[in-house]
């Protein structure tokens, strides 16, 4: 129930009206045994956040040592989207010197990741502008380098992202004009290398190359030469089949 919209707002009305300790204490004694699931859980964090509010110290110790133990477990909900919120409204209730040191002693486990979280969510916000800056790019490494677990999953997966739609933008804005590229002493090499670093443009590119009218010509060009012999040497199956045929055909011609 207190994991769906309605039931949550629904239990947190009945802590709100507090006209019921009885109400309150049976939902309580309910809460703390799926107390981390519901901190973690869209609805479920505003309940316990409710019931934090309204419990008394006795109540709020046992949240907090349920939390910290492992001392771990705070860290880990402490750096979630949800159980954040949680764990910020339990910082703000704590009063007594047990709660503090609980929570003390548990921060202090993870004090480096929760003091640089705030740096690799933003680097994974913005990666792509701080990695074309000449400044940005050495700090996104390290960021990359020093991180560990979901932090690094996180920003190597939005780099992936984003060099893969980059990929996809550049390959649409060359389509149609490979041939052009070819025959030009540095785009030839911006072909070359769309070639051997991006297997998704190479269909694309052969099949511009060998429709043109005079696939002689570019087997002659200075430049589209090495552009061609790129090809055969990086494409497979079927569509380095078509390629050595026309390729061979062409050597055959008189």
């Amino acid at each position: 129930m207190a994991i769906t919209q309605h039931g949550s707002k629904y239990l947190q009305k009945i802590l709100q009206d507090g006209t019921s300790l009885e109400a309150m204490v049976v939902i309580f004694n309910e809460v703390i045994h799926h107390l981390v699931k519901l901190m973690r859980n869209p609805f479920g964090n505003y309940l316990v956040q409710k019931l934090l509010d309204v419990c008394n110290e006795e109540q709020r110790t046992n949240i907090i040592r349920i939390v910290t133990s492992p001392r771990t477990l705070f860290v880990q909900i402490s750096l979630e989207a949800y159980g954040t919120r949680v764990v910020q409204r339990l910082v703000e209730s704590i009063k007594t010197t047990e709660q503090i040191l609980l929570v003390t002693s548990a921060l202090r486990v993870g004090f480096l990741s929760l003091a640089t979280d705030f740096i690799y969510e933003e680097a994974t916000r913005f990666c792509i502008d701080i990695a074309t800056h000449n400044y940005g790019c050495p700090m996104l490494r390290t960021c990359v380098a020093y991180s560990t677990g979901q932090q690094r999953e996180t920003i190597t997966e939005e780099l992936r992202s984003a060099i893969h739609y980059r990929n996809e933008r550049f390959s649409s804005e060359l389509k149609g004009h490979y041939e052009e590229l070819s025959t030009q002493k540095f785009s030839s090499h911006v072909v070359q290398r769309c070639l051997t670093h991006y297997p998704e443009s190479r269909p694309q590119i052969v099949n511009e190359l060998i429709s043109v009218p005079r696939f002689d010509l570019l087997v002659q060009d200075p430049y589209a030469k090495f552009v061609i012999q790129a090809a055969l040497s990086v494409t497979e199956g079927s569509l380095h089949d078509m390629l050595v045929t026309v390729h061979s055909n062409l050597r055959k011609s008189p």
